[in-house]
Order: C-alpha cells, then sequence, then structure tokens
C-alpha cells in the first residue's frame, strides 16, 4: 500500500514537474519573442531619433538663414523709409523748380518787354548792319571771279547759312541779360530731367521690392515645410515609446522647437 502510494505521489510529481517545465518554456518563448519586439521596438526609436536629429539640424540651419532674411527686411526697411524721405525731398525740389520755372516766365515776359523796347530804338542800326553782313556772307561763299555759286552749297542754303549766322549775332548783343528763349528752354529742360529720374527711380524701386519679396516667400514656405515634417517625427517616436517603456522600463526623450518672423525694401536714388 505504501508503495503504491509513492509510485503515485511520484508520478504525480513527475506530472506537475512537466507542467512547470511546459509552462517555463512557453513564459521562455514569450520572454524572446518580448525580448525581439524590445530590440526592433529600440532599433525604431533610435532610426527615428537620428532623423529627428538630422531634420533638427536642418531645422537650426533654416532658423539661422530665416534670422539672416529678417536682417536683410530689417535693412530693407530702412532702406525704403530713406528712399521715401529721398522722394520727398525729390518732390520738394520739384515744387521748387515749379517756382523757378514760373519766376523764370515772369523774368522772360519782361525781358521780352525790355527787348521790344530797345529793338524799336535800335531797328535802323541793326538792318543797315544785316544788310552788309549779308552782302560780305554772300560775297564770300561765291567763286571770286566768274561769280558762280559754289556746285556744293546751293544758294537757298547759303540764305539759311546766313540767317543762322545773323541770328546768332544778334542773340549775342543783347546787353548782358541772357534771351528770354534761352531762358525758357533751360527750365523747360531742367523740369523734364527732374521728372524722368523720377521715374526711372520709381520703376527700379518697384522691381528690387517684388524680387525681395518673392525670395522672403520662398524661405518663409521652407521653413514651414521643415516644421511640419518636424512634428511628424515626434508623433511617431511619441506613439512607440510607451510599448517599450512598459516591458523593459525604459525611458525615451523628445524635443521640438518652433519659430517665426517677416517684413520688406527697395532704394530710390
Amino acid at each position: 500500500m505504501s508503495s503504491r502510494y509513492d509510485n503515485s505521489e511520484k508520478a504525480d510529481v513527475k506530472r506537475r514537474h512537466s507542467q512547470d517545465l511546459s509552462k517555463m518554456r512557453s513564459i521562455q518563448c514569450k520572454y524572446n519573442s518580448s525580448q525581439r519586439r524590445i530590440t526592433n521596438l529600440a532599433e525604431q526609436i533610435d532610426t527615428l531619433s537620428q532623423e529627428k536629429r538630422s531634420i533638427e539640424e536642418k531645422y537650426s540651419i533654416l532658423l539661422q538663414n530665416h534670422e539672416k532674411v529678417l536682417e536683410e527686411m530689417s535693412q530693407l526697411r530702412m532702406q525704403h523709409e530713406e528712399s521715401m524721405m529721398r522722394a520727398r525731398e525729390a518732390q520738394i525740389h520739384c515744387d521748387n523748380l515749379s517756382r523757378i520755372n514760373s519766376n523764370l516766365n515772369q523774368v522772360c515776359q519782361e525781358q521780352v518787354g525790355q527787348n521790344n523796347v530797345m529793338s524799336g530804338n535800335n531797328d535802323k542800326d541793326l538792318n543797315d548792319a544785316e544788310s552788309k553782313l549779308r552782302e560780305k556772307l554772300n560775297n564770300s561763299v561765291l567763286l571770286s571771279i566768274q561769280k558762280k555759286p559754289l556746285q556744293y552749297c546751293s544758294y537757298p542754303i547759303q540764305q539759311k547759312w546766313i540767317n543762322s549766322i545773323i541770328f546768332a549775332i544778334q542773340k549775342t548783343n543783347i546787353n548782358k541779360i541772357p534771351p528770354s528763349g534761352v531762358l525758357k528752354k533751360l527750365s523747360e529742360r531742367i523740369m523734364k530731367l527732374a521728372n524722368e529720374t523720377m521715374k526711372q527711380e520709381k520703376e527700379r524701386e518697384r522691381e528690387t521690392i517684388m524680387l525681395k519679396e518673392k525670395e522672403t516667400k520662398e524661405r518663409a514656405d521652407q521653413v514651414v515645410e521643415m516644421e511640419d515634417l518636424d512634428s511628424d517625427t515626434n508623433d511617431q517616436i511619441n506613439e512607440i515609446k510607451p510599448l517599450a517603456v512598459n516591458k523593459e522600463n525604459q525611458k525615451g526623450e523628445t524635443s521640438s522647437r518652433q519659430g517665426d518672423d517677416r517684413d520688406n525694401s527697395c532704394k530710390l536714388m
């Protein structure tokens, strides 16, 4: 009876031992499987961390470029303000030129009146001098013996040259004050030159501002794209990391950065 009991007890012990071994093998398999999963997750975390560091480096470079863009925009703003100030000064200068032009027109009118008075007194002497001058010039362009007109200078052209020379001499004989026509033409050319210069400078300013705005927009778009990519990477790490921490009590770290600012110039002489 005792022997039968011992055999039964040994059989129970052996059976329990076999069950324990089976459970241990099952636990070992699960443990190995968990270890492999943990290893794979750790490798994925390392890969994502490396990608995150690479993205952070690129993001840092873009931030530096963005700071340079902001500095350039600040300089452009200062240049734009300076250009606007110069434009106002140019407008004031144009107004002054307009007033000068009005004064010159008034002086021209007064000069014309004086010239009319003086010309009335000197008409006779001037006509005599003009006749003598015409005769001398006519004689100088004719052949000395035959008195024939030169072939390369016809009579109408001779008369034009003579009239031009006489007109120039008459202009130089009006005291010391410039003729009214000269003063008027001078003021008109000054106003025309000022208007053309201002138009050219405004066109160059507009082209420079458009180019700088285009470059600033392209750089800002690059910064926004890198911010979105960095945010997606952080989300992937946050989804994978809790699985490894619950099984091996591992810890991880995540970080992100953000930053933005912008503005725009041009130079107007």
